[in-house]
């Protein structure tokens, strides 16, 4: 199983509770890792595998429409990643919003996703 990952992606975005936080917004980090199973080969070619520029474009994409919940948006984030390349089969995704209001001092807030395809598909959607 391979694994491929794009750390520390940077957004400033509109996501939140708070009327502050959809007004002025704040920074957002993104980390996501793939699990990917590709055939025995020593020639890979783009085609072969996915495409980590698309799947930036894709999270670069998303971040830009305001959701209250991160749990949310982690969740469209996966559905997204899972129908547009079907060769991953599980995937670790976690967005950070930098120093969130929550009337003291915090670096971050983080909310992390670690599912399988399979697990994903299973799931109830209410």
């Amino acid at each position: 199983m391979f694994k491929i990952s794009l750390k520390g992606l940077e957004f400033y975005a509109y996501h939140g509770v708070y009327a502050e936080e959809q007004i002025l917004g704040n920074a957002y980090e993104v980390n996501v890792q793939l699990e990917v199973l590709l055939l025995k080969n020593k020639g890979y070619e783009l085609k072969d595998t996915v495409d980590y520029g698309q799947v930036y474009e894709l999270i670069k994409q998303r971040m830009t429409k305001a959701e209250p919940l991160l749990e949310n948006l982690v969740w469209d984030l996966a559905d997204s990643l899972f129908t547009q390349f079907n060769l991953v089969n599980a995937l670790t995704l976690s967005i950070q919003k930098k120093q969130p209001p929550l009337g003291g001092l915090a670096k971050a807030a983080e909310v992390e996703l670690h599912v399988s395809r399979e697990d994903f598909t299973k799931l109830p959607h209410v």
